[in-house]
């Protein structure tokens, strides 16, 4: 019982967390979602995994 009334509070605080983040840096996307942006994994360029766009070393995918 302990264990799952501490698993329900530890997510609680994770969702908190992510909400208030979002609050006070006005950002309601999540940023960072893919992997192969990178540069020490990704050489050249290359579509991204996540969305299918091309880019290059460095740059944000934005998914449209």
């Amino acid at each position: 019982m302990t264990t799952i009334l501490l698993s329900i509070l530890l997510f609680g605080l994770f969702v908190f967390a992510l909400s208030l983040r979002m609050i006070l840096f006005n950002e309601p996307e999540v940023r960072g979602t893919c992997a192969s942006q990178n540069p020490l994994l990704k050489s050249e360029e290359e579509s991204c995994s996540y969305c299918g766009k091309k880019v290059k070393p460095g740059q944000e995918c934005i998914k449209a």
